[in-house]
């Protein structure tokens, strides 16, 4: 049904969005909804279509719909609905039903109209590191890592962290950086962060986050002097979506838009590198980074909503909508709808759709 049926029915359905408030059209659409219940169901001819519905988890399709337009509000919008005047035609009506959901000031991390830019970093998924190569050590063995030692170099090792549970929750980054004149094993840091970020961040959004602190991080040693310019800057990741992603002519995300800027004016100077390597075999460096990184993410939060003038991944607020959506269902089915006898085994509803 949600394959095949309902995108047939629904398509096109922002221009009748404000007709999705109306009881006639609240009613063709459960008449088509009952048809497809009674043969997907063993149910009597009588069963009302509202505990169908909540026993098989199928959203009411008005409820659909109004959620179908939202998506395509932000869509058409390029991810921001301040860009859709206030008026009385469809698009405006769908913007003051978004206005009600509480995401409506939410920055997303996304845009639709892909910019392309030019990247004048270089990048290495699992080749060999250039010459002069990069990581010191003989001991550990791993894609692109040459053993060699050599010196003048900055190696930034970055790392992202999520935690999701109901009792512990919150997403961070982790920067370590390193002067390779000796061995990683035997020397300290020059500097090191763990930052804790906003949690509605996507791991992704953290790994890329973490590299642009280092960056960050670097500049600001180099501010106060603590090192001179290296021959080369080297940044090591073990997420290679993030790496892709900066990477990339065609830009699908806000964050990495404003983060590349910053790479090609510090590439302009000096060489830099990503390099991906991989993670949990021992890496001195990305351990490190993988420890802060956690360390970010358990660090208490203050707020339970994304920080203020922070971008939000689409993830986020498509949780929010379909959020909304059920409490708008859950109200309908106990306030509006009889089926006395399927309430005492589902007072409420628990959607599959």
């Amino acid at each position: 049904m949600n394959a095949v049926i309902t995108p047939k029915i629904l398509y096109g359905s922002q221009v009748w969005h404000k007709e999705t408030f109306k009881g006639t059209i609240v009613k063709k659409l459960q008449r088509l909804t009952r048809l497809a219940l009674i043969q997907m169901t063993p149910c009597r001819t009588k069963s009302p279509t509202a505990g169908l519905q909540i026993l098989t988890g199928t959203i009411p399709l008005h409820l659909k719909a109004r959620l179908k337009n939202l998506m395509t509000l932000l869509r058409l919008s390029n991810y921001d609905i301040s860009n859709i005047p206030d008026s009385n035609n469809h698009l405006g009506v769908i913007k003051k039903d978004f206005v009600e959901t509480g995401v409506s000031h939410c920055l997303i991390d996304q845009q639709q109209n892909k910019l392309h830019t030019q990247a004048l970093f270089k990048t290495i998924a699992n080749g060999d590191l250039p010459s002069p190569p990069v990581q010191p050590w003989v001991q550990i063995k791993g894609p692109g890592v040459p053993p060699t030692s050599p010196s003048g170099v900055i190696a930034i090792y970055t790392d992202g962290s999520k935690k999701d549970q109901k009792d512990s929750w919150g997403t961070g980054c982790g920067v370590v950086i390193y002067d390779t004149t000796q061995p990683i094993v035997d020397t300290t840091p020059l500097s090191t962060a763990s930052i804790a970020l906003c949690h509605t961040k996507t791991v992704f959004m953290a790994e890329v986050e973490a590299i642009h602190e280092g960056l960050l991080l670097y500049h600001k040693l180099r501010t106060l002097n603590n090192i001179s310019r290296p021959q080369a800057i080297y940044i090591f990741s073990d997420s290679q979506s993030a790496i892709q992603a900066l990477s990339s002519i065609t830009l699908n995300y806000r964050t990495v838009e404003k983060y590349k800027h910053l790479f090609n004016a510090t590439a302009a100077f000096t060489p830099v590198y990503l390099q991906w390597v991989k993670a949990h075999v021992g890496n001195v460096g990305n351990e490190k980074a993988d420890a802060l990184a956690k360390a970010g993410a358990a660090t208490e939060h203050t707020h339970h909503c994304a920080s203020p003038r922070d971008l939000v991944p689409l993830s986020f607020v498509k949780t929010i909508l379909r959020d909304w959506l059920i409490d708008i269902w859950t109200h309908w089915w106990i306030i509006e709808n009889p089926c006395r006898q399927t309430k005492i085994w589902f007072p409420l509803r628990k959607a599959n759709s």
